[in-house]
């Protein structure tokens, strides 16, 4: 009886061998591409990336392998465990194993399309590329032209509109620019919008408010500028910080190291012809804040309605001011 088998176990063991020896080529196999696009990553030109076509060839031979060998390892730990059982349980075993790799390799299949619908490339006759990405499987791609480097690179030139785009006159910071431009136009017209259907629902005694209101903040932001142009010929525009109320509002002026000199709004004169500021100069902590209730005066200004900017020469609330400052308040 066991001459009888012995041809038999010498045909299994033979195919064992066979089936091992298979299983390390595909796991060599397996090795060598992902070393191989390790490598060519690696060597890419400085500004270069590696273009889709060729990650996604690496990916799909990658995955492909992998299957491959999922496929023969199930097949040899079948050979190894079920064939040893009887009938019954060997056809268990067989069911359970081949429904965990039936499993494993629709996951495989879900990575894979994931995988290769990330970046995908679209190639252009003058010699450029739009590299489309895609993140989720249902997200919106983002697209970027690339100029062709042989046949595994590609070098950024900028952010592209679509898949079509291959104009190469266009710089990434002229590219830049013209959508900061179309996004500024597009914010002003959604603003005008907004405040023209605010504006035909209010009633005559509130737009006559807002007028008013509107005007009141130009004189003030005129001021600030108006005394910000006598101290300093820059031709800085100034920004007014905090200001949702006039008696909360500053100009910084200038900023060293050690101090801070700012234009502080105060109130209109009596006369109301004209607006009053305080120039104040306070000291730095160490981490370059300062309080303005510690501040020193180093002057107060006027600023007429039209634009005429009068120094007091006052450094505190006691002093007089001079003459021509008095004259233009009524004070």
């Amino acid at each position: 009886m066991n001459i009888l088998k012995w041809p038999q176990a010498e045909e299994q063991s033979i195919a064992r061998i066979r089936a091992r020896c298979v299983r390390r080529i595909i796991f060599m196999l397996l090795i060598l591409t992902r070393g191989a696009g390790m490598i060519i990553s690696a060597m890419a030109p400085e500004g270069c990336v590696v273009r889709p076509t060729v990650g996604n060839s690496f990916t799909t031979l990658l995955f492909l392998l992998a299957g491959v060998y999922m496929i023969l390892l199930a097949a040899g730990l079948q050979m190894l465990f079920c064939e040893k059982l009887s009938i019954i349980p060997r056809i268990l075993c067989s069911v359970c194993m081949w429904a965990l790799v039936a499993l494993a390799s629709f996951y495989m299949l879900l990575c894979w399309a994931f995988a290769v619908s990330t970046y995908e490339e679209h190639i252009h006759d003058n010699g450029t590329l739009t590299i489309s990405e895609t993140i989720g499987l249902l997200g919106d791609p983002s697209y970027a032209l690339y100029e062709q480097k042989g046949m595994f690179y590609a070098r950024y030139l900028r952010p592209a509109d679509n898949e079509s785009d291959d104009d190469v006159s266009i710089s990434a910071e002229e590219y830049s620019r013209q959508k900061q431009e179309a996004y500024e136009a597009e914010q002003a017209e959604t603003f005008a919008n907004e405040e023209s259907s605010i504006e035909d629902h209010m009633t005559p005694g509130e737009r006559k408010e807002a007028e008013a209101e509107q005007e009141r903040w130009q004189l003030l932001t005129d001021g600030y500028q108006a005394i910000y142009d006598t101290l300093c010929d820059d031709g800085k525009t100034v920004t007014v910080v905090n200001g949702a109320k006039s008696d909360s509002t500053y100009v910084e002026v200038d900023k060293t190291e050690d101090i801070v000199r700012f234009l502080v709004y105060d109130r209109r004169s009596e006369n109301d012809l004209c607006g009053l500021y305080v120039y104040y100069e306070a000291d730095l902590d160490r981490n370059g804040e300062y309080n303005r209730s510690n501040a020193r005066i180093l002057d107060m200004y006027a600023v007429s309605d039209d634009g005429v900017v009068v120094s007091s020469e006052r450094q505190s609330w006691e002093d007089v001011g001079t003459e021509e400052y008095r004259k233009l308040t009524g004070e």
